[in-house]
């Protein structure tokens, strides 16, 4: 690769120097993008993964910040395995995965490249409150492009730490009519520690999926409110 010997041999110190000038959100586009270059240009495996950072900062221009992005994913199509794996350690490991998995869509079969969303998923807890960014955006991801026998991995996602994750993980089981996860959904309309937004969320699913319910199971306040159960279904009240 070029600049590995000699007097323009890649330290790590000149890596770290490019690296912040790609992640400077006030800069002008092509001191970003020539800083990209010369990262990718080197291609080694720390210069790989820190020019992946870029996608971890908002520019300032909503405009280029947008086509920096697209421009650094789709040059990442052309890197080989080196490209790839810089982009998988990244999925697994960054909040900002949007445009690594557009990168892996030009590089992958759809079976491996699926596997290795689950993968990414899986690997952040529930519990994680700093991968929220993560784990609202591999959800939606798998819910438009997964197919059914990977859908039931986002079940567990339904009681994440954050909101944002719960309704988005409700989103894909309604619209993908998620069955493994009916029991998990159930749950969540009676809880007394969930949130009213996702309570509500998961009510109006329940209602649109038309899931059985017993007349004897508990209800959340939240769900009564805008609900009643009839016929073992979940009905709106009337206007």
């Amino acid at each position: 690769m070029f600049g590995l010997f000699g007097k323009d041999k890649v330290t790590p110190a000149k890596i770290d120097k490019q690296i912040a000038k790609v992640k400077e959100r006030y800069s002008k586009p092509e001191f970003r993008r020539e800083a990209m270059d010369k990262l990718i240009r080197w291609g080694t495996a720390e210069s790989l993964s820190g020019v992946l950072q870029r996608f971890n900062v908002v520019a300032q221009s909503p405009h280029y910040d947008e086509q920096e992005k697209q421009w650094l994913s789709q040059a990442f199509t052309t890197l080989g395995q080196e490209g790839k794996a810089a982009l998988v350690k990244h999925l697994n490991k960054e909040n900002s995965v949007i445009y690594v998995i557009q990168a892996l869509e030009g590089m992958l079969e759809t079976s491996e490249l699926h596997d290795i969303v689950v993968t990414a998923l899986t690997g952040r807890e529930p519990e994680d409150h700093r991968s929220v960014q993560a784990k609202q955006e591999l959800v939606a991801w798998l819910g438009q492009h997964a197919d059914d026998t990977r859908l039931p991995t986002v079940a567990p996602y339904l009681f994440d730490h954050a909101d944002d994750v719960q309704c988005t993980t409700i989103d894909v089981v309604e619209a993908r009519r998620v069955d493994a996860a009916y029991g998990n959904l159930l749950q969540l309309i009676s809880s007394d520690t969930e949130s009213p937004r996702v309570i509500r969320r998961a009510a109006t699913a329940i209602s649109q999926l038309e899931i059985a319910l017993e007349e004897t199971d508990s209800l959340a306040a939240e769900v009564l409110e805008d609900f009643e159960l009839k016929n073992g279904k979940l009905t709106k009240h009337a206007a």
